[in-house]
């Protein structure tokens, strides 16, 4: 499921639509439609439960970037446009 979201800037002027979950943090107000507020806040949970790992994992000295897989999907983008 892709879900749906509109992030907020501060200079932001936009209508919020009745039903909508808007989530602040020091990063910044997300407003979410009530469709995808349990599909992202579920999928949020589960990425916070992993943090544990992932800084374990860090502390021993792997690469986030590897972590996240973005090292693979960069190797094999290279690889494509090498082969072009």
């Amino acid at each position: 499921m892709a879900a749906r979201s509109t992030f907020l800037s501060a200079s932001a002027r936009m209508a919020i639509l009745p039903g909508y979950a808007i989530l602040a943090d020091d990063s910044g107000v997300v407003a979410l439609p009530p469709e995808d507020v349990r599909y992202l806040a579920e999928m949020g949970i589960a990425r916070q439960n992993n943090y544990p790992k992932v800084y374990e994992r860090l502390r021993a000295g792997e690469k986030q970037a590897d972590i996240i897989g973005m090292t693979k999907k960069i190797t094999e983008g290279f690889a494509a446009q090498q082969r072009k």
